[in-house]
């Protein structure tokens, strides 16, 4: 979730002073009067050069450095980082508040929770999860002010909605959260089990559940790596043994893949599971929402009526009184299902040292506030560094369409300009690299799509007209005027070519079914809000079905540009990943009985594959993705040319992380795992230090 928010900088200005001759060889005295004497006339001053304002962040450099958590404390004393990324533990943060070089930032941006399996087995054994009071029993289990005491030492807050109290959305869900009335009730979660066991036919001996002769398991899975979703995890299996249940603990760490997320539920290699969610950025409207199973066709899915209504509702909702009911319904659904269960909302403490300046306080990000790597500096250093528990794994997917671990997508944050972005102060959504503006009927009107609009015609592979008479909610018109000629990181210009293509290439893997089920259903529902777009000068015209409270509903489907990318790199990607199938989006989609890797851009060998099919790339299928209205946006000596930059590209740094940002990613050493990033000083680079960063 980001999931998924200044700067005090001191720019000089020179102030240009013009000195005027006074020339007196002309002038005469009072009249009458002798003849005034010439003086001479001293030489002009020249004006001096304006100074143009530094294009991209504050710092020249930015390194962010792997350091672990053992070790965070030290290396923020002693200033081998400037500041730390990585929630710190409350032990340390208690050491940490008396050292006056340093500062604490606390945010409630990080949810834990539980996940349960709640298939029936289908002749993989009995799942006590199957049955509704078996779960809901366990809301009753969680003694979540214990767990925020013990686990994290006070530095959270029970929670039983993904939303901080702080939030203006919480008082929307309160009422419906109360009616629960859950507490830690260790009877209630007695009589809850017993009723739902003895309805499956088994019995309690001896103080175990048996069924059909066997004790009844259960199979809890603990990422061993992450402490605190470790002692939850064995609260919880502490509480189960004593109800009876004979639970089996299985530990993984992070090279492993979990079953929680990499297995068909129905054949139950899982029982209960850790889920954590963090803010990247919070808008003005916050939903409640649950740990949901995984999906993969043909796995077996949890189905309920209440559940999809309820997100129908969230989905098509006319007032804010309507949203405001469809959020309560969701929170009563997710509640009364108890699948995913949220025990605890963890206030993320990151500390920096004193010197840094230009730092924004983010009330519910905390540092990993968007502003703070590109306006964060130290005085008289022109280099920046972060920490964090890790930079990013070598084995994971780190590509446009997939950024597979929180640290990795730090970096991801810090290299890409967003559509938009969240006021740190009011939440409300304001442009970033793209102005837009917005034409929206009500959530009942409808707004005519012209027909010389565009949809994507996944079966023609090609871009039609739409029909006479299509209707929208919802015209947004995008500015692009900062974007669409300033330069990608490899200095390949971006195009309406790369927004053009991206556009057809998520509409297309989100409806292939091949594709989707490679990766591309990542996009449904980005796509599925899209009715047609329209080019016209410098603006991008979207026409949605999308209708919201605030301008970040409003905007969703554009987060189908979220990590845009060049249109010759997404064809090579695209060429490994849908057609050869020799790379995968994420170990998530690597096909039954495959040993192809997650695409990682930041991997050399990777890297290497990628421009070996960008050299063998069908330049008639990019032409299909890049011509609009008669008008081809990439020509094929284009195709040419960025290939021949992005290689030189390649060549100097080692990866083909490229994006559009502030900053670059200049190299990786392996060794430390250090990713060491450098400004974007390109003059066609829009924005200056503290510009266009929302208030």
């Amino acid at each position: 979730m980001v999931g998924t928010g200044k700067r005090l900088f001191a720019a000089m200005a020179l102030i240009a002073v013009l000195s005027a001759a006074a020339c007196f060889s002309g002038c005469i005295g009072g009249a009458g009067g002798p003849e005034a004497t010439p003086t001479p006339t001293p030489e002009a001053t020249p004006a001096p050069t304006p100074v143009p304002a530094l294009k991209g962040p504050a710092s020249d450099e930015v390194a962010f450095m792997r350091v672990e958590t053992g070790q965070a404390a030290s290396a923020l004393q002693s200033g081998e980082i400037d500041y730390y990324l990585t929630g710190l533990s409350p032990d340390v943060a208690a050491w940490l508040s008396t050292d006056p070089e340093i500062r604490l930032f606390l945010s409630p941006s990080a949810f834990h929770g539980i996940i349960l399996n709640p298939a029936p087995g289908n002749g993989s054994g009995f799942n006590p999860f199957s049955i509704r009071d078996v779960r809901f029993a366990v809301q009753y289990l969680l003694d979540r002010q214990g767990i925020s005491q013990s686990v994290f030492k006070g530095y959270a807050v029970p929670a039983l909605v993904p939303i901080p109290e702080s939030h203006p959305s919480y008082e929307v869900v309160r009422g419906a959260v109360q009616e629960f009335n859950i507490s830690f009730d260790r009877a209630k979660a007695g009589e809850l089990i017993s009723r739902g066991m003895e309805s499956a036919g088994a019995e309690k001996v001896g103080g175990r559940w048996v069924l059909d002769g066997k004790n009844v398991s259960i199979n809890v899975i603990i990422p061993g790596e992450r402490e605190t979703a470790a002692a939850i995890l064995e609260s919880v299996s502490l509480e189960l043994e004593r109800e009876g249940f004979a639970v089996e603990r299985a530990y993984y760490n992070r090279s492993q893949n979990s079953p929680v997320y990499y297995s068909d539920p129905g054949r139950l290699e899982w029982n209960v599971g850790a889920e954590t969610w963090i803010y990247y950025r919070i808008g003005e409207n916050l939903g409640a929402a649950f740990p949901t199973l995984p999906e993969k066709e043909g796995w077996w899915e949890y189905n309920s009526s209440e559940l999809k209504l309820a997100e129908d509702r969230l989905d098509n909702y006319s007032s804010e009184a309507e949203w405001a009911d469809a959020n309560r319904m969701m929170a009563r659904v997710g509640l009364n299902d108890s699948i995913g269960i949220w025990v605890a909302c963890e206030s993320s403490i990151f500390a920096a040292r004193s010197d840094v300046a230009g730092l924004t306080e983010d009330r519910f990000l905390g540092l990993r506030a968007i502003a703070n790597a590109r306006e964060a500096y130290v005085p008289g250093s022109a280099r920046l560094k972060i920490g964090s528990e890790e930079t990013y794994v070598p084995g994971d997917s780190w590509n446009p369409y997939i950024v597979e671990h929180i640290y990795a997508m730090d970096i991801a944050n810090t290299i890409k300009d967003p559509v938009f972005w969240s006021s740190p102060t009011t939440l409300e959504t304001k442009p970033y690299r793209w102005n837009y503006s917005i034409a929206a009927s009500d959530a009942a009107g409808s707004v005519a799509v012209p027909q010389d609009a565009f949809y994507w015609n996944a079966s023609l592979e090609a871009w039609a007209p739409v029909a006479a008479g299509t209707t929208a909610k919802t015209k947004v018109s995008y500015d692009l005027s900062k974007y669409v000629g300033a330069k990608w990181h490899d200095g390949n210009a971006i195009t309406w070519g790369d927004v053009i293509y991206t556009t057809a290439e998520c509409w297309d893997s989100a409806v292939d079914p091949e594709k989707r089920s490679l990766g591309g259903e990542n996009w449904d529902g980005y796509v599925k809000r899209i009715v047609a777009i329209k080019v016209s000068g410098n603006t991008l015209e979207m026409f949605t079905n999308d209708w919201g409270l605030s301008d970040e509903d409003t905007l969703y489907a554009s987060g189908i540009y979220r990590r845009l990318m060049p249109w010759h790199l997404n064809a090579a990607i695209g060429k490994l990943v849908f057609e050869e199938k020799s790379m995968a989006l994420q170990e998530y989609y690597v096909p039954e009985g495959s040993n192809v890797s997650p695409l990682n851009l930041a991997n050399a060998s990777h890297a290497e594959a990628v421009l070996a099919a960008m050299a063998s790339l069908d330049y008639p299928k990019i032409a299909a993705r890049t011509t609009l209205a008669g008008r081809n946006y990439a020509s094929e000596a284009e195709l040419a040319e960025r290939i021949a930059q992005t290689g030189a590209w390649y060549r100097a740094h080692g990866h083909l992380v490229i994006s559009d940002g502030a900053y670059y990613v200049d190299s990786y050493d392996s060794s430390d795992g250090t990713v060491r990033l450098k400004a974007n000083r390109d003059p066609s680079y829009p924005f200056t230090r503290g510009e266009a960063l929302p208030r």
